[in-house]
């Protein structure tokens, strides 16, 4: 039970980190479109 608790976490950890890294990506790509 304690595992698959820990995997969920670590899934859901993974999942928001690809979602932060997204969303930054966008944001810097729109701050280098608007600014040159």
């Amino acid at each position: 039970m304690h595992d698959y608790l820990f995997r969920c976490i670590s899934w859901i950890q993974k999942q928001l980190y690809r979602m932060y890294n997204s969303t930054c990506l966008i944001a810097v790509y729109f701050i280098f479109y608007f600014t040159k």
